[in-house]
């Protein structure tokens, strides 16, 4: 599943509970209970869901940092970069690539992992937009 539909997913989870708090409560208190209201409520959720679900899946959306320096001398700065500023809990190392994910579940579903690439003099560095300045700043 593509990035965009995972956090369309979450949100719309998100707003279709929130619709069915706002319907319940709009169901007690029959005073409030017009379809204007509803569809105001509806407007509301749409509102919210459409444009988290485009502007977080685009700063989560996969970029490349090459740097130019040796898997040794970085893998320090990578790994407190991956756990602290990225979040990333989980360290898998499979063969000249290391894999830094999140520590439960859903977290990792949701989620881009950080891939480390050795390739002999340079690292390439495959990372969410968002977290794309704090390796830069390693070239």
């Amino acid at each position: 599943m593509k990035t965009f539909k995972r956090y369309l997913s979450v949100f719309l989870t998100i707003g279709g509970i929130v619709f069915a708090v706002g319907f319940v409560l709009l169901a007690i208190d029959k005073t409030y209970f017009k379809w204007q209201m509803i569809t105001a409520l509806l407007a509301a959720v749409c509102i919210y869901v459409f444009p988290m679900s485009l502007y977080l899946s685009s700063r989560a959306s996969t970029v490349e940092v090459r740097i130019n320096k040796s898997k040794n001398e970085l893998i320090d700065k990578i790994d407190d970069i991956s756990f602290n500023k990225c979040n990333r809990k989980n360290k898998k190392e499979a063969g000249k690539e290391t894999i830094y994910s999140a520590a439960d579940k859903f977290s990792a579903w949701l989620t881009i992992p950080v891939k480390v690439s050795d390739h002999d003099g340079y690292v390439i560095v495959e990372v969410p937009r968002a977290y794309k300045k704090y390796f830069t700043s390693l070239a």
